[in-house]
């Protein structure tokens, strides 16, 4: 079921979930399901979330930040680690605790109840126990989803804005045309 032990992990859009493990030495390791596999990853869920958000150019504090900013006075803020891959995760605890789970938001189908907790469904038709209600669970998605949504509405926005000040320059921008030149100059 696990494939060989991983000293690093990229998150994609194949990852579906984070969860904390520990090795039988005692350390804090993580599984990461993907939608074909899971892995075995010799760090810690929050370690590979710093690590991606690094390798993606930007640093975990940064992207907390950027979710207070979103989610002003909340906790247990999602974490964008790539924008233009769409790859959001939300934690189901403190992500300073070594029971929080990291949920990818790509391939989350949906979180139903599973003796008095909840069993969370990706796409795959694979899923996970989560130590969470299926209400709190599906409110950290909506929360990550919210923030996805507001991203791309931002850099849509800033696309229009680009484009717009594009057509204006080719407005005033003369081109010349069939015109003559003549000694290196167009005559109009």
């Amino acid at each position: 079921m696990f494939e060989k032990d991983r000293k690093s992990y990229l998150i994609s859009g194949q990852t579906n979930y984070l969860s904390p493990v520990y090795n039988e030495y005692g350390e804090l390791c993580a599984d990461a399901g993907e939608q074909f596999q899971e892995v075995k990853v010799l760090k810690s869920p929050k370690k590979i979330i710093h690590e991606n958000c690094l390798y993606f150019g930007s640093c975990y504090k940064g992207r907390v930040k950027a979710a207070g900013d979103l989610f002003p006075g909340q906790k247990m803020l999602p974490i964008c680690i790539n924008e233009l891959l769409h790859l959001y995760f939300a934690p189901t605890a403190s992500p300073e605790s070594d029971t929080c789970i990291w949920i990818g938001c790509k391939n989350f189908k949906s979180a139903v109840p599973y003796n008095g907790k909840c069993m969370v469904m990706f796409t795959n038709g694979k899923s996970l126990y989560v130590p969470l209600s299926p209400e709190a669970v599906q409110a950290r998605i909506d929360k990550a989803s919210r923030m996805m949504l507001t991203l791309l509405i931002r850099h849509k926005k800033l696309q229009q804005e680009a484009l717009k000040w594009q057509l204006e320059l080719e407005e005033n921008f003369y081109l010349p045309g069939s015109e003559e030149v003549e000694n290196g100059l167009y005559l109009t």
